[in-house]
């Protein structure tokens, strides 16, 4: 199998979004990301504590930009009204959810070479792009 598997979460301490495994302690209520991180040109391990609700997987899809798709983005297809992406664990399959009345939603990979998809936003962050 050749997938990235790696995942996304905003720091609890500078608020930015960090990238890389992902690690979580049920008892202090907080998640990690934990990676190889380039600092000066070189590389150290970090671990980050993230807001856990913040937490997304990359899906392995990238939008026509070339920007990675992650659980919890907030996408648009064809200048469309936005979609969330999520996890449908029942089908095993990622899929756009509508944010409008009736929340039907769509999987990603039927004719995903066919879409316009673009990344808009962070579903955690653009509380305005929610609005119907």
């Amino acid at each position: 199998m050749n997938r990235e598997i790696k995942f996304r979460g905003k720091s609890i301490a500078t608020g930015e979004w960090v990238f890389g495994l992902l690690g979580y302690d049920s008892g202090e209520g907080y998640g990690r990301i934990c990676g190889w991180r380039g600092e000066d040109g070189g590389e150290k391990y970090a671990e980050v504590e993230i807001d856990p609700k913040s937490v997304g997987q990359f899906t392995g899809w990238k939008d026509n930009n070339g920007e990675d798709i992650y659980e919890g983005d907030l996408i648009s297809e064809n200048g469309s009204k936005p979609y969330e992406v999520i996890w449908q664990s029942h089908a095993g399959v990622w899929v756009m959810q509508s944010l409008s009345k009736g929340r039907g939603y769509r999987e990603m990979a039927y004719d995903y070479a066919q879409r316009d998809y673009k990344v808009i936003g962070k579903i955690y962050e653009h509380q305005e792009l929610l609005q119907p």
